[in-house]
């Protein structure tokens, strides 16, 4: 895989990195601007035979002329000359704020040509998430939520009210970007994966799939905002709370006192197959919609006398123990606990909560 520098901001990375590249990727006549009278006086005899200021002033076009007589030159000559001149305009240079400011202005401009055109980013406002390694001077990890629309909010987003040195990097085919900060209190180099709103999706399916989902677990915004880009996600939440939503209001609504309802309910509970019911509901209904198209087999009219789940029915007949384990939950009333239950029987944990259902009913009967 090759990996793509989108932007820097590290003054060295804006100056030539050989004397090849003075004539190749800079404008010859500008860099040679940034040398002194004598050093133009000396290349104009060694390239032209004559001090050039005896004929003219600096500002009628020295380096232009000069420029001119290097390219004219032969190649070994040409190549030597550049050499020679080489140390003193990248010295030059690097001691120019001037240059400094125009190179910076410049990479701010192409990182946002290639984040718009190359990968369609930075067209809208939209949360990015940043995850952060080697922290400060005490080595820690965080995270950040971010609303971007410019790229000098990317970048802002990774440094504090200091001096610092920045590069972001796009590796082929990850759907994260990755950058390297380094300040005075992180010499060594903080890293970076931001992940923009729009590859949430295939990001929590690469190698940082893990890192996002515990960063969702510690704050409510993050899970928000990554539900809302990741549709798939907002579906499961959406059947899960429309569930717990239903079992709540039928365990304290009309049924209450109804224990052939609430047997009849719990027995549906423990037949009912989450992942298929999830891959069919429609997150803009709402919740008790979704979850009577469920409960009520998904035909209208529906027959409000008799829960039946249909198409959302596990093979096979519901384990007793477990309806048993449910219906008590039912009956106990506690809302904490019959939401718990019902995100236990939903979720990775289900194995866990059938076991506690389960052994919960026998330690009732005893």
């Amino acid at each position: 895989m090759s990996e793509e520098l989108l932007y820097t901001n590290d003054t060295l990375d804006f100056l030539p990195q050989s004397p090849a590249e003075i004539d190749d990727d800079y404008d010859l006549e500008e860099c040679l601007s940034y040398l002194d009278d004598s050093s133009l006086e000396d290349l104009s005899e060694r390239i032209l035979g004559k001090d050039i200021f005896e004929d003219m002033d600096r500002e009628d076009g020295v380096e232009e002329i000069l420029a001119d007589a290097i390219r004219d030159a032969s190649e070994e000559e040409r190549e030597q000359v550049l050499i020679d001149i080489y140390p003193e305009i990248r010295d030059a240079m690097l001691d120019s704020d001037e240059h400094d400011a125009l190179c910076q202005e410049l990479a701010m401009e192409n990182f946002r040509a290639t984040m718009s055109e190359q990968y369609g980013l930075l067209k809208d406002s939209e949360d990015y998430l940043f995850l952060g390694s080697n922290m400060g001077w005490q080595s820690l990890s965080g995270y950040k939520l971010a609303n971007v629309s410019e790229p000098d909010d990317i970048i802002d987003a990774l440094h504090g009210n200091y001096d610092f040195t920045a590069k972001i990097y796009h590796e082929t085919d990850k759907p994260y970007l990755e950058a390297s900060v380094s300040s005075h209190d992180a010499p060594m180099g903080e890293g970076y994966t931001i992940v923009p709103m729009q590859w949430m999706e295939k990001a929590l399916k690469s190698d940082i799939g893990e890192k996002i989902q515990h960063v969702m677990l510690l704050d409510e915004d993050v899970c928000d905002a990554v539900r809302e880009a990741v549709p798939a996600l907002t579906k499961g939440k959406e059947a899960i709370t429309a569930i717990e939503d239903f079992v709540l209001y039928e365990a304290y609504g009309p049924f209450n006192n109804n224990k052939d309802k609430k047997h009849e309910l719990a027995t549906e509970l423990a037949s009912f197959d989450f992942l298929k019911f999830k891959d069919h509901v429609n997150p803009n209904k709402e919740y008790y919609v979704i979850a009577e198209e469920a409960f009520y087999d998904g035909n209208e009219p529906y027959d409000y006398d008799h829960y039946d789940i249909g198409k959302y029915r596990l093979p096979g007949t519901p384990d007793e123990q477990l309806v048993k384990g449910i219906e008590a939950t039912l009956e106990k009333g506690s809302a904490e606990d019959i939401k718990k239950m019902v995100d236990g029987l939903f979720s990775k944990n289900r194995a866990n909560t059938i076991h506690e259902l389960k052994t919960m009913n026998k330690e009732l009967t005893k």
